[in-house]
């Protein structure tokens, strides 16, 4: 019989799929888990309107006191960040933050100081991030990078 390895003992080199879950309530989580990705990322970022990122915050907490999974935060310039990592500091379930919007090897030395040794995926979000994912890349604690393409049209 075929044993099902859960997201918390699935290597991070093994990972093959992601799920990015908005924490609008907990019930939300549960059914993005129940398809069984390998990870699953809590957005409080783009997905999270302003006023809804507190709850949302509150959302993830819950959900990572009790099941695992990665964080996706506001970007260490926004006036977002402090309170995300604030949220999931010292919760057993968190396997790692997604770093939105990493411009520079800067941005994840200030995230690791925010939460040491948890670690990093960075997200390469512009053209300027892209010239520097080299430097991003080699700075601990980073160990994936994901680069995300936003096609802008002019109409």
């Amino acid at each position: 019989m075929r044993r099902i390895v859960t997201a918390a003992e699935s290597p991070l080199a093994l990972a093959r799929s992601w799920l990015l879950a908005r924490p609008v309530d907990t019930s939300t989580l549960a059914a993005a888990a129940a398809h069984g990705p390998d990870n699953l990322i809590v957005d409080l970022e783009d997905g999270i309107p302003f006023a809804g990122k507190p709850a949302a915050r509150e959302f993830a907490r819950e959900w990572l006191g009790a099941h695992h999974g990665w964080v996706r935060v506001n970007n260490v310039t926004t006036p977002h960040f402090a309170a995300d990592i604030a949220a999931v500091t010292g919760l057993p379930g968190l396997l790692g933050i997604v770093l939105s919007k990493t411009e520079s090897a800067a941005d994840v030395k200030l995230c690791a100081e925010a939460l040491p040794d948890v670690p990093i995926i960075a997200m390469i979000e512009s053209a300027y991030s892209l010239l520097h994912a080299a430097a991003i890349a080699d700075t601990p604690p980073v160990v994936r990078l994901i680069c995300r393409s936003v096609c802008q049209g002019a109409g």
